[in-house]
Order: structure tokens, then C-alpha cells, then sequence
């Protein structure tokens, strides 16, 4: 004869196998994390052994940027050459390409420089 399941064993049976499953789950994860990071890491060597320059690493592995204090400037910023202007609105455009500034940071220091 067969003896009557008790539903403590069945509740047991079901917590014990989403045990597994989370626990297969999260190993398949991080299993395929590192293999995408050791192939970046070995495609990388294999650029730099043939010469050519190793991409940036992907936004997930890269410091954080510190964020920029900002200032207000009281003084006006001395009169410039177009020249000066110039040179000052390319280092602007590399900062916000760098993402140091945000736009409004961006446009308000252009605005300064342009209306010296």
C-alpha cells in the first residue's frame, strides 16, 4: 500500500526545486557575464598584438566621471580675441563631448564667451 502524501512534502519538494532553479539561474548569469568579458578581454589582446588600438571598455566596466563642481562667476571674464574665443569654444565642445557639462552648462558658457 501506498501511504498518503502529506502536502508538507509537496510544499518542500516545490521550495527545494525553485532553490535549484534560482541558484541555476543566477550561475548561467554570471557564467555568461565572464565569457563576454574574457572574449573582450582576449579580442583586445589579440588588437594589440596586431598593432591595433584596444576599444574602450563598455560603459559598465568604465569609472564613473566625477561629477564637476561649478562656480558662479562674479567678474566678468576679460575681453577676448576671436582667436581666444575660438580655442575656448572647441575646449567647450570637447568637455560636453567628454560629458563633463551638461547642455545647459554648455549653452550657457557659450553665450558668455560669444557676448564678450
Amino acid at each position: 500500500m501506498t501511504e498518503p502524501r502529506d502536502e508538507t512534502d509537496d510544499k518542500e519538494s516545490i521550495v527545494g526545486l525553485l532553490k535549484t532553479a534560482a541558484t541555476a539561474a543566477v550561475a548561467s548569469s554570471v557564467h555568461g557575464r565572464v565569457q563576454r568579458r574574457q572574449q573582450a578581454r582576449w579580442a583586445a589582446q589579440d588588437q594589440s598584438a596586431a598593432g591595433v588600438p584596444a576599444p574602450a571598455p563598455p560603459a559598465q566596466y568604465a569609472t564613473p566621471a566625477q561629477p564637476q563642481q561649478t562656480y558662479a562667476d562674479s567678474t566678468p571674464a576679460p575681453p577676448a580675441g576671436a582667436s581666444d574665443r575660438l580655442a575656448q569654444l572647441k575646449q567647450l565642445g570637447e568637455l560636453l563631448s567628454a560629458g563633463l557639462l551638461t547642455t545647459a552648462e554648455f549653452e550657457q558658457e557659450k553665450a558668455r564667451i560669444l557676448s564678450v
